[in-house]
């Protein structure tokens, strides 16, 4: 992932939210960011299977993969195809319209015609439901 798309992918809150994982410090006391947004119940979407859900004006595709949930923008960077319209096999999903693949997890592209990066989204699960957290002032609205 080139460094235009982690800044592009991820807010300032998840810079310093992965900073403090990696520093030892403990945040499980933290308030939730105002960019923290619900997106369903886990037992909403079953292992192995994907789906396109739109939180505020953002069209994103939400992954189960064997049994850890990933969120990504759900259009294709080579062509404006919705990703959730794909194929999902293992961490990879492919593009319904000229079969790029990209890696589910990271985002990196695996396969032409595709060769930029896709968003990968922060995911947390808590009490059964999953949460996904944007980038910006938390304006989204919540589905």
């Amino acid at each position: 992932m080139s460094w235009r798309n982690f800044v592009r992918c991820f807010s300032i809150n998840s810079l310093m939210k992965l900073m403090g994982i990696f520093m030892g410090h403990d945040d499980t006391k933290t308030i939730l960011p105002t960019n923290l947004r619900r997106i369903c119940h886990v037992s909403e979407i079953a292992e192995g299977m994907m789906r396109g859900v739109e939180v505020g004006e953002k069209r994103l595709a939400l992954y189960n993969v064997s049994g850890t949930f990933y969120v990504t923008d759900d259009r294709c960077t080579h062509i404006n195809a919705s990703l959730s319209k794909g194929t999902m096999e293992g961490d990879v999903i492919t593009c319904p319209l000229h079969a790029g693949r990209f890696h589910i997890p990271t985002g990196r592209p695996l396969s032409p015609p595709v060769k930029v990066t896709i968003c990968v989204y922060p995911v947390q699960v808590m009490d059964g439901e999953i949460y996904v957290q944007l980038a910006g002032n938390g304006t989204e609205q919540e589905q």
